[in-house]
C-alpha cells in the first residue's frame, strides 16, 4: 500500500496534515489531523509518500528538498487538478459509507477545528493588551 499525506496551508508557518495508508481501495488513518510546521511534517514521514492538497502545491519545493531524507526523495505529488476538494469525491465516500451501513445524522455533524481561528486569536490578543 501507499502512504498518503493531504496538506492544507494553515498560515502562520504551519500546515494542517495527516497520514493515511491506502490498501486495496481502502484508506486507513495513520496519524491524527493536526497543525504542524513543515519540519514537524517532514519528521513524521518515514516512507515513500503521495502528497496531495493545495498545501502540497504551495510547499512542494520545501518537501522535495529532502536534505538527505531518502524517504522524501522517493515521494510523489499529485497533479495540480487533484489538489482541491471536489464534491464528487465527497459524494463517492458518502455513498460508500451508506453501502457499508455507516451513516450519520446530519443534524449532529459539527466541524472539527484543529486550532482557534486567526480572528479569534487576534481578538484575544487585543483584549489581553487592554487588561
Amino acid at each position: 500500500g501507499h502512504q498518503i499525506c493531504p496538506i492544507i496551508d494553515a498560515r502562520r508557518g504551519e500546515v494542517f496534515s495527516a497520514l493515511f495508508r491506502h490498501h486495496g481501495g481502502n484508506l486507513a488513518r495513520a496519524s491524527e489531523d493536526a497543525p504542524r510546521t513543515l519540519q514537524e511534517l517532514r519528521s513524521i514521514i518515514k516512507e515513500k509518500t503521495i502528497f496531495i492538497g493545495e498545501g502540497a502545491l504551495l510547499y512542494k519545493d520545501f518537501l522535495e528538498d529532502n536534505h538527505g531524507d531518502s524517504e522524501l526523495g522517493e515521494s510523489m505529488f499529485c497533479p495540480s487538478y487533484m489538489n482541491y476538494p471536489r464534491a464528487s469525491s465527497l459524494a463517492y465516500l458518502g455513498v460508500r459509507r451508506l453501502r457499508e451501513g455507516l451513516s450519520e445524522d446530519a443534524a449532529l455533524l459539527s466541524p472539527a477545528y484543529l486550532r482557534k481561528p486567526d480572528a479569534e486569536l487576534s481578538a484575544k490578543g487585543r483584549d489581553h493588551d487592554r487588561i
